[in-house]
């Protein structure tokens, strides 16, 4: 959570989808590794839908609630960047977020490369 005079207020952090997905397939015997495709239904019909359903729209339900927590917390309305690769997949969060930046930490990373050289 960042003020609009540039003061960081503090962060929340909590697994990244890659991260969520790995710790599934490798702490459970039997279950397939499955693509990150967003499913209709939260309920899935198969293994591979109910994989998606469970990780993909509980993530989406993680995000919303730590939106809400935040904004309940500060007080106030406030922007809602979303940034990762990863970030498009989870589109029923779309008008969640007031933008979405791919490649914002890169490119922060790369203004911090040429403020140093």
């Amino acid at each position: 959570v960042i003020t609009g005079e540039g003061k960081i207020v503090g962060v929340s952090i909590a697994p990244g989808l890659k991260t969520a997905v790995k710790a599934l397939f490798s702490n459970t015997a039997q279950l397939p590794e499955v693509p990150l495709v967003m499913p209709d239904s939260a309920i899935g019909k198969n293994t591979v839908h109910a994989i998606q359903a469970g990780i993909l729209w509980g993530y989406v339900g993680m995000v919303r609630e730590m939106i809400y927590q935040i904004k309940k917390e500060i007080g106030q309305d406030c922007m809602v960047l979303a940034t990762g690769g990863l970030s498009s997949i989870l589109t029923p969060l779309q008008d969640d977020f007031d933008e979405v930046d791919k490649a914002l930490t890169l490119n922060g990373l790369k203004i911090i490369s040429e403020l140093i050289n």
